[in-house]
């Protein structure tokens, strides 16, 4: 989280959206067409820079100080689609409509590392 504020306030969003979603369905009885919109709403409003003004952690005092360990570099990739994910490995974000891996380069040091996923149009 510290280290990669990104990262953890996309997980967050999506999460959330995810959550609020599921209950407005399940609790609150509302169809899923109605409640989309509503947590997308939420969780986009919930994560913004006007709110979240102030949460970010201090910056260290040299951002380009390099790790002594290689390893903790964090990888990130991306890829936006139309359509529906059909199934991934990755982390599915229905507000952006994108799929997004994330792992560290010492991963990549042990064994190849393959991003999948598949779409429907």
């Amino acid at each position: 989280l510290v280290t990669q504020p990104e990262l953890a306030a996309k997980q967050i969003r999506t999460r959330s959206y995810r959550f609020i979603k599921a209950y407005m369905i399940q609790k609150l009885a509302m169809s899923e067409a109605e409640a989309d919109p509503v947590a997308r709403r939420i969780a986009t409003a919930s994560m913004d820079e006007k709110t979240m003004a102030g949460a970010a952690p201090t910056p260290p005092s040299d951002p380009n100080q390099k790790s002594d360990d290689p390893g903790m570099t964090l990888i990130q990739s991306e890829v936006k689609f139309k359509g529906a994910v059909v199934e991934s490995d990755g982390e599915s974000d229905p507000l952006e409509g994108s799929v997004y891996w994330a792992f560290y380069a010492g991963a990549a040091e042990r064994k190849p590392v393959v991003l999948h996923a598949r779409f429907r149009p």
